[in-house]
């Protein structure tokens, strides 16, 4: 079993970031929120978009939060948000 760990920071406000490939035996993946984002990181597919209020497709992630999901890579995840603004990961 391998566990990969990382952070990705969003350069660009309102463009999607990838997380950097790692095939996944079990397929956990917890993304963590940075506690000094200027707001919220929004988590999804490649599309995701980093609009709030009921308009957008994101799984909202508020800064020092986090949230787990299920992929066979972690290339599967993207975030979203405001430029400066990054998520740490673990996964295996």
């Amino acid at each position: 079993m391998s566990i990969f760990s990382g952070q990705v920071k969003i350069a660009v406000t309102g463009t999607p970031v990838q997380l950097p490939p790692n095939a996944l035996a079990y397929g956990q993946i917890i993304i963590q929120a940075d506690l000094s984002n200027s707001g919220p990181v929004y988590v999804g597919p490649a599309a995701v978009t980093n609009t709030g209020g009921g308009s957008g497709n994101g799984f909202v992630l508020k800064q020092d939060r986090s949230c787990a999901t299920k992929a066979s890579d972690t290339s599967a995840v993207w975030i979203n948000g405001n430029a400066g603004d990054w998520i740490s990961f673990i996964a295996s």
